[in-house]
């Protein structure tokens, strides 16, 4: 009956994220401190996000322009994207959708622009996030947030998930976290938010030694001469800019903290922050290590 399977179904939920929070030890909630190294009196927010994924990619690429999860959220899209595709996927296929091939859990420390998150602020969402973002291969694919991104830059997003795929008694949600040109995918972002930013700075003292517009056309692979003034050309024109509504003439930084594992300040270019990932094997958690393949354990799902 319709009851039973839904039961069966809250039942294995329970399970998964029983196992997982287990093998890490850990509660996925959020943990509020008052850490040092803030601008105002709101607090840094350290938070566990989780995210199925290629582990090859696990502490390689930086965690930017991505969607992550509570450890329910995360077991939630695994079992409706990654599992279900053993119905519609291609038989003969020797991995699961986007290589995922582990969880990870990584420490989030998050400070949200001002801006997204006042009692006065019109798009603060679970009272310390903003609208959730969606991340396809890095780019943001929603128009809407685009423009909320041009108006506030970098921020983390949050969104309560609900599917009667995935029944679970407990509210679980799914993250965004924004970063370096969110508006095109990771394959067409021309070069890193650090590599700009030091192009910028050298073209800046170039260029605003230049006097007239000959002077300035004759170094225009770094400058441009605009309004009567040499200027800095812009070295990633790709990547998207602040509206001028939001006071910023720049390129949105994207909110990744470029010191490391800092206590994010909420402001330009720093409302997020993380540390090293932890990660456990899918072919680990689902005994399929412990199998025979013919005269051995097996070595991994394929």
């Amino acid at each position: 009956s319709i009851v039973s399977d839904y039961a069966h179904r809250d039942n294995m939920a329970s399970r998964w994220s029983t196992f997982l929070l287990a093998v890490w030890n850990v509660i996925p909630r959020v943990m509020t401190s008052s850490l040092g190294g803030v601008s105002d009196d709101r607090p840094v927010l350290e938070i566990d996000f989780y995210r199925a994924m290629e582990s090859a990619n696990i502490n390689r690429l930086p965690f930017q322009n991505m969607n992550f999860a509570s450890v329910e959220g995360m077991t939630k899209y695994f079992h409706t994207e990654a599992i279900a595709e053993h119905v519609i996927g291609d038989s003969e296929r020797k991995q699961r959708k986007y290589s995922i091939d582990a969880f990870a859990k990584i420490r989030f420390k998050v400070k949200n622009p001002s801006s997204v998150v006042t009692n006065s602020s019109k798009i603060v969402t679970q009272v310390d996030f903003g609208p959730f973002v969606t991340f396809d291969f890095g780019e943001a694919t929603n128009p809407d947030t685009q423009t909320l991104i041009k108006a506030h830059g970098g921020y983390v997003g949050a969104q309560q998930q609900q599917d009667p795929r995935w029944p679970y008694s407990t509210p679980y949600y799914w993250f965004s976290v924004t970063g370096w040109c969110p508006n095109v995918p990771y394959f067409k972002v021309p070069m890193t938010r650090q590599k700009t930013e030091q192009i910028l700075l050298r073209r800046s003292s170039l260029c605003s030694q230049l006097e007239g517009r000959a002077a300035c056309e004759r170094n225009s692979h770094d400058c441009v001469y605009e309004e009567g003034t040499c200027m800095a050309r812009d070295p990633a024109p790709e990547c998207m800019n602040y509206t001028s509504a939001s006071g910023r003439p720049s390129h949105v930084l994207g909110g990744m903290c470029p010191d490391g594992d800092q206590n994010p300040t909420g402001e330009h270019g720093c409302t997020y922050s993380y540390a090293k990932a932890d990660q456990v094997s899918i072919d680990k958690v689902a005994g399929i290590l412990d199998e025979d393949c013919g005269g051995g354990e097996c070595k991994n799902w394929g």
